[in-house]
Parts: C-alpha cells; structure tokens; sequence
C-alpha cells in the first residue's frame, strides 16, 4: 500500500538540504511506505508542458519521529504523470519515471540498501510505476546512484 500525502513530511527542510530554485506554482507531494519508516519526495513539481508534471526528488527515512532525506538525483527529473507518482513495491524499494535522454522515460526502482536499477523495456510513453510489482525487478541488475546517473544523462 502506498500513502500520498500532498506537501512534505512535518518539520523537513528540504531547501536546505536541496538548494533549488522554486516554480511560482510548484507543488510538493510525498509517498510513504507502507509502515510510514520511509518516503519519496516529490518537490517542486510544474507543469513542464500541458498535462506533463515534472520536478525533482529525493528519498529518506523517519527516525525518531524526524525525517531524513537519504539522498536525490541532482540532475535527474521525475515524471508525475499519475497520482501516486511512486509506488512502493517493498518495504525498502520505490519505483518512480524519470525524464532521462538516454533511456526514453524509463521506470527505475530504488532500494534503499541493494541501490537502483532501471527497469528493461520501461522507456515508453505508456508505462507508469503503478504497473510494477516486484517481480518486475532483476536481483542481478542493482547498481549505485552514480552509476545508474552516469547511464541515464
């Protein structure tokens, strides 16, 4: 089960963390697992083009109550083409689309401990990450944020 919630979790400075400069009409939204230990965050969100949201994002984890952003793809955009624009598929694992020239709008899974992998034959207009189950994901193909950034720029 996934929770959306429009805004970011209580008390998370995300300018800080994130320097970014703000759209005049962005919005921010989370998705938390589905015991609320872990998010995704997507801030900043416009509308790049009619009916295309895009913004950034970032992932992290609630630890005494106080979240922590874990880390984000600087570079790196996301599609928010549906509501709930990510999908927990495990405890530990979120999938998301993002805007990527190499890859055509690929789906990419991030775990927070095995790191992230981009899912095959994902790149078309028409996938979302509500499609994806975890049995989509290869144990073999995780890499590190580095990476998986390097292939998609």
């Amino acid at each position: 089960m996934t929770n959306l919630v429009n805004g970011l979790p209580d008390s998370l400075d995300l300018q800080s963390i994130i320097p970014h400069k703000r759209d005049a009409w962005g919005e921010d939204y989370t998705v938390y697992n589905c015991d609320n230990s872990r998010f995704v965050v997507a801030f900043n969100v416009f509308e790049h083009t009619m009916m295309n949201q895009m913004g950034r994002f970032a992932w992290g984890v609630i630890e005494d109550g106080e979240p922590r952003i874990i880390n984000h793809f600087k570079d790196l955009f996301l599609y928010c083409w549906e509501q709930p624009f990510a999908k927990w598929i495990a405890e530990t694992t979120f999938v998301v689309k993002v805007a990527a020239k190499q890859k055509n709008h690929p789906l990419i899974a991030i775990d927070f401990e095995q790191g992230v992998q981009s899912l095959p034959l994902s790149g078309g207009l028409d996938s979302r990450p509500s499609h994806v189950e975890a049995i989509n994901l290869l144990t073999t193909a995780w890499q590190s944020e580095d990476s998986m950034l390097a292939e998609l720029k």
